[in-house]
């Protein structure tokens, strides 16, 4: 897997696991002092919320454009209403209306 292929919800979880997990104790020698462990840590999340906020804008995006595609039957909107939207996409990309992001 490369860096453009990845998800922004994975990459999200993986910096959060990174910041909560990962000591960097080399980091302030390394740095000359320039920037704490703590500072890494703190970057480290708000990237990672940052992500988490773009993938679910990218989800809200997806999902408005629903309400108008024709492909997609009154009924089967209702259906997909009562899914998350991780299970919504997985739904339609199984069926070919999704494209992946």
């Amino acid at each position: 897997m490369n860096l453009s292929s990845m998800s922004k919800q994975f990459a999200a979880e993986i910096l959060l696991f990174l910041a909560e997990n990962e000591e960097f104790d080399s980091v302030e020698s390394l740095l000359d002092n320039e920037i704490s462990s703590e500072e890494v840590r703190n970057l480290l999340r708000e990237v990672s919320s940052g992500l988490m906020q773009e993938a679910l804008d990218d989800l809200k995006k997806k999902k408005s454009g629903r309400k108008n595609d024709p492909y997609i039957s009154k009924q089967a909107k209702v259906i997909l209403s009562h899914l998350t939207p991780h299970e919504e996409n997985s739904l339609l990309e199984i069926f070919g209306v999704s494209e992946k992001s």
